[in-house]
């Protein structure tokens, strides 16, 4: 590493610390070190005061992977239209942030500044979706009040953590009034086994205390569908994918917008009702 530039470290998160010092001293001056480590905040503190004078770490954790590993399974799109967060603190040189942007954009991705506490944070919480679920459908309860309905649509992803969907299941089809299990991005596994797994999960929730659980995998007709079935005083709750702008079946990632589609669908579902009157 005498002669780069940058030095991406790429390691289990608990040797990531100890390669980015041992690299840094081999660096020259004004290289900039960084990683793709899913925890920031112990990184950042066991580096710091340690690199040589000219030589800068700022972190980074691409938001993209999947269940496989080696190299056989590399992909060279693997990081196009992910998020990947760069985490510098107060003292990091504005170039080398600027020099840890301009890489994984070059790759496709779209970066987010946050500092390494608040990466830390936002992983946790997102890494307890069922938890996250049994957060926020109590309070979407409370805005409709007694008579009105919660509708949820949701799925979950392929190529992560297969064991968070019966639990993402069971809370939602406890919680909610209707849930409308879809697909969320499928990557390589059958959406069908997907949306199994969260139905098992609904199922195990017994039938007096269980939300009215339909099934649509096209993402697009489930979102129609619970407009279409919401009364006034109810809720329509989308989520899952957020932010993003593609859904990704397969090696395809498709235009998709939940924003957008849940509008589409809200206008289609009105004008039908009104008998094509804008």
């Amino acid at each position: 590493v005498a002669d780069a530039d940058l030095v991406i470290v790429c390691t289990p998160v608990d040797q990531i610390a100890n390669v980015v010092i041992r690299a840094a001293a081999a660096c020259k001056p004004g290289a900039v070190v960084t990683d793709a480590g899913s925890t920031k905040g112990a990184i950042a503190a066991a580096v710091a005061g340690k690199l040589p004078p000219g030589v800068a770490y700022v972190g980074g954790h691409p938001l993209a992977g999947s269940e496989k590993s080696g190299v056989e399974n590399a992909r060279a799109d693997l990081f196009a239209g992910r998020v990947v967060v760069v985490t510098p603190d107060a003292d990091s040189p504005p170039a080398a942030v600027a020099r840890v942007e301009a890489f994984w954009k070059a790759l496709g991705s779209r970066v987010e500044i946050m500092t390494a506490d608040e990466h830390d944070r936002a992983v946790a919480f997102t890494s307890h979706l069922p938890h996250a679920l049994a957060n926020v459908l109590p309070a979407v309860r409370e805005l409709v009040g007694p008579t009105g309905r919660v509708t949820l649509v949701f799925g979950c992803g392929g190529d992560r953590d297969p064991s968070k969907r019966i639990p993402m299941g069971a809370v939602a089809a406890s919680r909610a009034s209707v849930v409308v299990v879809t697909d969320d991005n499928p990557r390589s596994e059958p959406p069908d086994l997907i949306r199994q797994a969260v139905l098992g999960g609904a199922e195990q929730i017994p039938a007096a205390g269980r939300a009215e659980v339909i099934e649509v995998g096209d993402r697009r007709a489930a979102m129609e569908l619970a407009v279409s079935r919401a009364r006034p005083g109810d809720v329509v709750l989308v989520a899952g994918k957020g932010h993003e702008s593609g859904q990704e079946v397969g090696d395809v990632v498709t235009p998709f917008d939940d924003r957008v589609e849940l509008m589409a669908a809200w206008d289609h579902v009105h004008r039908a009702s009104s008998g094509g009157q804008g």
